[in-house]
């Protein structure tokens, strides 16, 4: 595979079990259990969140599992590997998974540490809760593979330069790659929309409800970046700065193209090339920062200062953790959990800003501030 496009090179490899495996056509996902092993090249070390059964030199065999859990929960491996524990306690273990291209890439202040380890217990703060039984952050630093950025329940399939530790100041806007993809683990995987949530990947998903899926997350991920440190609060705030100013009148797509319609059309033109300004792209996203920090500062005017997005995601997001499960959720449902922590007429006030065609960007929340 060429490292430039992939995944895969001499000295790292990102395993996709979905692109490895054939299964039988006609059951539910979660009913079909596979008995996964991998024998890895020599001197490689792995991470995954699958379970390890045993181990014979470099050939790998993991307990069984379902389908859905098996696609969901990837593998990395390579040559210069180290694993660091940012646990928040006993009771919250969370893994750095680092692979890197030069082992002198592996090495991390102690500042840089707690940054990471921050992140673990605010969102701890923030969700009051947690859905998994370990969570592994798989992360790449690699100027030879392609970055990414996955979610999965237990995991995340991630992926920076090469100098992400190296040269902390160089990488200011990938250091809110991390907090996006964990904050999924909560929003996305643990409380999912319901259209989303079909039982065989065979079935077509629904995407109307991205604006919470991503959105939500493109909101809370760069907050808790911030929290934690990861940014400065004036890094947080040019980043929310720059979305308003790239959604404005500069792009005339908004103008005919709500954003409720660039979820709905994401299977076929969320991610297509050129044209952007005037057809719209994956804009839920961004737009999602600015809708729901809107949110947030209505849910702070109309209690009067007694509940924040904090709130909100204790009682959205929260529960026991029984380890990875989905709690799906409707339009209906999302708006009934807000009302809750502080009523209003969010049915409206959502359909407004899904439904608009206006030129300008929706900077409520930044005038609310």
């Amino acid at each position: 595979m060429d490292p430039k496009r992939g995944r895969i090179w001499a000295r790292f490899a990102d395993v996709t079990w979905n692109s490895v495996l054939l299964y039988p056509a006609g059951y539910f996902s979660r009913r079909i259990v596979f008995s996964p092993s991998l024998r890895l090249p020599q001197d490689w070390k792995f991470a995954s969140a699958l379970d390890v059964k045993s181990q014979d030199g470099n050939l790998v065999q993991f307990k069984d599992t379902t389908l859905n859990t098996l696609i969901d929960s990837p593998l990395y491996a390579g040559v210069n590997y180290k694993r660091v524990d940012i646990s928040s306690g006993p009771d919250n273990k969370v893994y750095l998974d680092l692979f890197a291209d030069k082992p002198e890439q592996l090495v991390m202040t102690p500042e840089e540490l707690q940054y990471h380890k921050n992140l673990v217990i605010e969102a701890q703060k923030l969700f009051n809760s947690h859905h998994y039984d370990q969570y592994d952050f798989l992360f790449s630093l690699s100027d030879t593979v392609s970055g990414k950025g996955l979610e999965h329940h237990q995991s995340s399939e991630d992926g920076s330069p090469g100098n992400y530790f190296t040269d902390w100041a160089a990488g200011v806007g990938g250091r809110a790659l991390l907090p996006h993809e964990y904050t999924h683990s909560w929003n996305g995987k643990f409380r999912r929309p319901a259209d989303l949530a079909v039982p065989y990947y065979q079935e077509p998903m629904k995407t109307d409800l991205l604006w919470g899926y991503e959105g939500l997350t493109d909101y809370l991920g760069p907050m808790l970046a911030a929290r934690s440190g990861l940014w400065t609060p004036g890094e947080y705030h040019e980043y929310m700065a720059s979305i308003a100013a790239s959604l404005g009148p500069g792009r005339p797509g908004r103008t005919w193209r709500p954003l409720l319609d660039t979820a709905v059309g994401e299977p076929g033109l969320g991610f297509a090339r050129g044209w952007f300004t005037w057809r719209r792209g994956t804009d839920y996203y961004d737009e999602g920062d600015l809708l729901w920090l809107e949110v947030a500062t209505i849910i702070h005017r109309e209690s009067h200062g007694a509940k924040s997005i904090d709130d909100f995601c204790h009682a959205f997001h929260g529960g026991a953790n029984n380890g990875p499960e989905v709690k799906t959720y409707t339009f209906e449902q999302l708006v009934a959990d807000l009302n809750a922590i502080a009523p209003y007429d969010w049915a409206t006030f959502l359909n407004t800003r899904l439904d608009s065609t206006s030129p300008d960007a929706p900077t409520g929340g930044i005038e609310n501030g």
